[in-house]
């Protein structure tokens, strides 16, 4: 598994997450972008890829995505998926450890 940092061009938030082909896609330039998850805004690459075990890259991803602003919905899975999930009661975890196992469960897939 791979991460890669992101810093959005607006905010100036700076995150962590895996390298998926699928989710990004590229600038004019042909670099690899993502979308903010605080403000939205397109961001682009940092410049620094880091390879390791699943689990430290998650909690990685994790981190990096909570540290500054602790309601951020991730970009994959929005907290809305994780409410609906909660609300026909499929889960009883919180937002964090539901957000973690789908993580987990998209690598083993």
């Amino acid at each position: 598994m791979k991460v890669r940092n992101w810093t959005c061009l607006a905010c100036h938030n700076i995150w962590v997450s895996r390298v998926r082909q699928s989710h990004h896609t590229n600038n004019l330039s042909g670099e690899p972008t993502e979308w903010c998850p605080v403000c939205g805004v397109r961001a682009t690459f940092g410049g620094s890829i880091y390879e390791g075990n699943d689990h430290e890259l998650i909690e990685m991803e994790l981190d990096s995505l909570f540290k500054e602003y602790p309601w951020a919905s991730h970009p994959t899975y929005p907290v809305a998926d994780w409410q609906y999930e909660v609300a026909n009661n499929d889960t009883r975890q919180g937002y964090r450890g539901w957000l973690y196992n789908k993580i987990a469960n998209e690598e083993e897939e």
